[in-house]
């Protein structure tokens, strides 16, 4: 048996792994616990960077705490702000930390405490790249 000891890079923000740092590297500057990240998609169709100290700092004073009822309201203020960007969003609602507590029993009957937030990243994503690819289409015929 062989045995080769090599590096591993981990990432600041997310404690992702690597073994080679090129890739390391370049995925810290997008990654989504980064709060100077350099975001791909708004890159790719020519939006600004989304300034997402900014944005976290507005959100802390205007909601300290998030509440099920303040969600919704939320949600379409950070789409508006962030042009629907489904990676800055949910960089935004991972740096901000809120959390909706939920009573729940769990499968005892004990009531357990779930921390839910009603916003589904697939979804936002796979949505842009439809309606991204559909729009490149166009213009290709």
């Amino acid at each position: 048996m062989k045995t080769i000891i090599k590096p591993v890079y981990y990432c600041d923000f997310c404690k992702k792994k690597y073994i080679h740092r090129g890739f390391a590297v370049k995925h810290e500057k997008a990654c989504t616990n980064n709060p100077d990240r350099k975001c791909k998609i708004c890159e790719l169709i020519g939006n600004a960077q989304t300034d997402l100290k900014m944005l976290i700092e507005g959100y802390k004073e205007k909601y300290p705490t998030m509440k099920k009822e303040l969600e919704k309201e939320f949600l379409n203020d950070l789409y508006e702000k962030t042009d629907g960007c489904p990676n800055c969003m949910l960089a935004i609602i991972k740096l901000l930390h809120y959390k909706i507590e939920i009573k729940e029993p769990d499968y005892n009957g004990t009531a357990i405490t779930l921390y839910i937030f009603d916003w589904d990243y697939k979804k936002e994503y796979t949505e842009f790249w439809i309606e991204y690819n559909s729009e490149k289409n166009e213009t290709y015929y």
